[in-house]
């Protein structure tokens, strides 16, 4: 095994830290619908049960992108050295994290269904398509390790670490890609296209208001790919913020998940 007993143990207390709070957004979540379907009167039909399913199976891929946060984390801060089977054990300690709040998810689930007076379905396929998502993010880190490792003279990348109000960027040995301006300029449209699908997303929500210096932020990354030569620090700080504003909101998560994949392709990292 790559991964120390001391590094599995300080994932563990970095993710199990997490949970109590989840559960307790994802019942806040669920009285919101609630309520929001007794306004529109469909507080007994196949909204509720469709999106009770929704907010689980959403919750499940939240998790999934925490947890591959934390052990990203201690695999940097513990100089992790990379071999062949690096990317599989990684892989692995993300499912060992997630098999006590899936468990938790499903029963809660289950719960609320029989409340309801609906059939419970298995968030056993909501659950192996965000370990899809996130398998490919743990090949590409591991990747970079192998890189960085073989050419320990190369430019440590920029990584944005999606917790501030506005992100951060901060240097990092383990990074796996260095975002640049060329790399920018190569995929305008693509960035362009993404912060359209999230500003969109805004407006057509119920968290306009709330999202207005969001929405400020989706117009200054704007303004800054359509120069010449765009600062890659700002774009970078730009989407970072606005991934953190809206990664928990739900009925935003297709846009966020828009703008995760384009980040990825710049070598940004939101949570």
């Amino acid at each position: 095994m790559a991964l120390d007993e001391k590094s599995h143990q300080r994932i563990a207390a970095l993710f199990t830290v997490r949970l109590p709070e989840r559960m307790k957004a994802l019942g806040k979540e669920r009285s919101q619908m609630l309520r929001m379907a007794m306004v529109r009167g469909s507080a007994h039909g196949s909204y509720v049960e469709k999106n009770l399913h929704q907010l689980c199976a959403q919750e499940l891929e939240v998790l999934v992108a925490l947890a591959w946060q934390d052990i990203r984390r201690v695999v940097v801060t513990h100089e992790v050295k990379p071999n062949d089977g690096l990317a599989g054990d990684l892989r692995k300690e993300v499912r060992v994290l997630l098999s006590t709040p899936y468990a938790e998810i499903q029963k809660q689930y289950e719960h609320w269904c029989s409340v309801q007076g609906y059939r419970p379905l298995s968030l056993e396929t909501a659950m192996q398509n965000s370990y899809t998502k996130i398998d490919p993010e743990i090949d590409h880190f591991t990747d970079g390790m192998s890189t960085v490792s073989t050419h320990p003279n190369r430019m440590t990348s920029i990584v944005v670490q999606g917790n501030a109000q506005v992100g951060a960027i901060v240097a990092c040995p383990g990074a796996s890609a260095q975002v640049t301006q060329q790399n920018i300029v190569d995929n305008r449209q693509e960035i362009l296209k993404a912060l359209d699908h999230v500003l969109n997303a805004i407006r057509s929500s119920s968290y306009h208001d709330e999202l207005a210096e969001t929405q400020g932020l989706i117009e200054d990354a704007r303004a800054e790919l359509g120069k010449d030569k765009p600062n890659s620090l700002k774009l970078a700080s730009a989407i970072a913020g606005i991934g953190t504003a809206i990664n928990m909101l739900a009925g935003l998560k297709p846009a966020y998940e828009s703008l995760r994949s384009m980040g990825a392709i710049l070598g940004i990292t939101l949570p």
